[in-house]
């Protein structure tokens, strides 16, 4: 892999239940050949069964059970298993935004040591020794952990990367010069949702504001993301009807206009079918 393929862009869908989504993946006979790719989160990747080569940036390392990785975002990687082929492969996988805590480490002295991970870290950094098997313990805590625990768990974590010395930098920086990640027309797109949600957006207007037909964006969307433009414009008009609910006593036809819906009955449809629940049955819940 000296010479890569574009990486593309992976969508990350909103976990709507938590600021931070974790999950456990178990598969057999993991083979990736075609998955040199990129997002706008951060990744924490803790393996705890397979073995094979990890692509990150420009480096090549081997990657085995026991391995903790973290990657910044936009850095384009992949994992190959080629060693791997009959065995079971297991691993845990953070994704976080961390803008959502950015101040909160700025306000606090006692975070210094976590500024410093994340400025320091570049595209990626692989850590060692105890670090591994402390920070994996956690992880496997937070997968179980709800709510507010799932949080302080979290933190924890950081915490322990941001005071270890056993680490090694995958890549220096984090402006790797991969043309992709600056011509890029997802992370824009997906940027001018987060920002205009509340309005009426179309397709064939986001296809003009980048200077395409609405029929090549329809396609060009579908296969960069596996979805429509208008099922990213929904989940993101349902995320932020969800913080609404749980955070606001405003109602539920309220909550529809705010987050950019001009059919209550629509709202209804796409609440129900994404939460799998109404709306009100969601905010009784909380």
């Amino acid at each position: 892999m000296t010479k890569h393929k574009k990486p593309f862009f992976e969508a990350l869908s909103p976990d709507l239940e938590s600021s931070i989504y974790i999950s456990h993946q178990f598969e057999k006979d993991l083979l990736r050949k075609d998955y040199w790719h990129f997002h706008n989160a951060y990744e924490l990747v803790f393996l705890t069964s397979g073995k094979g080569k990890r692509f990150v940036g420009q480096k090549v390392s081997d990657y085995r059970h026991g391995d903790l990785v973290l990657l910044s975002p936009n850095i384009p990687h992949n994992t190959l298993f080629k060693e791997h082929i009959g065995q079971t492969f297991e691993h845990y996988v953070i994704l976080f935004d961390l803008s959502i805590f950015k101040r909160f480490f700025v306000a606090c002295k006692e975070f210094n040591h976590i500024s410093r991970l994340f400025q320091n870290m570049g595209g990626g950094i692989a850590f060692e020794g105890n670090t591994k098997k402390k920070v994996g313990e956690q992880i496997k805590k937070m997968k179980e952990a709800k709510g507010f625990h799932r949080v302080m768990l979290f933190f924890e974590i950081i915490n322990l990367m941001g005071q270890s010395k056993e680490y090694e930098l995958l890549v220096p920086t984090s402006s790797m010069d991969f043309p992709a990640l600056h011509e890029n027309k997802i992370l824009f797109i997906n940027d001018f949702i987060n920002l205009n949600f509340r309005e009426k957006l179309s397709s064939s207007g986001m296809a003009s504001e980048i200077g395409m037909t609405n029929s090549s964006f329809c396609r060009f969307y579908k296969r960069s993301t596996g979805k429509t433009f208008k099922q990213a414009l929904n989940e993101v008009r349902i995320q932020n009807s969800c913080f609404l609910l749980k955070d606001t006593k405003m109602p539920i036809e309220g909550v529809a206009l705010e987050s950019g819906f001009t059919s209550i009955p629509l709202f209804y449809k796409f609440f129900k079918r994404m939460m799998k629940k109404t709306p009100s049955e969601y905010r009784e819940e909380i």
